[in-house]
């Protein structure tokens, strides 16, 4: 069985020439993927998957001057905007070429699945 890498993509505002600073916003830019992501449909936060959880964990560990903005949006908004260039962080990205071209990818999770 193959193994699928879930990482958290960030791409943030200095990559892009800007430098980004404690008290600027974080755009999250979050998909609906069940079980690993689960945005609230009324606030659009995280809410229950397991990505979700991992985002959580960041956000409380980011400076407390750091205001943190969530859009949900599909896949393709997703990439579109980052390859626009949109100073954003979106969680729960798998690593494929063309992506590791367009941002920074940073591996913090990788469940087991078996022998593969």
């Amino acid at each position: 069985m193959r193994r699928w890498l879930l990482a958290t993509l960030g791409l943030l505002a200095s990559l892009h020439g800007g430098g980004a600073r404690a008290a600027d916003t974080m755009h999250w830019l979050l998909i609906d993927f069940p079980p690993y992501s689960m945005p609230e449909a009324a606030s659009g936060r995280p809410g229950d998957g397991a990505v979700d959880r991992l985002l959580e964990q960041v956000v409380a560990a980011w400076p407390d001057a750091a205001k943190h903005a969530f859009t949900v949006a599909n896949t393709r908004r997703v990439w579109r905007s980052i390859e626009a260039g949109e100073p954003a962080c979106h969680t729960g990205a798998l690593h494929r070429p063309e992506r590791e071209r367009q941002a920074y990818l940073s591996d913090v999770f990788m469940p087991s699945s078996g022998a593969g």
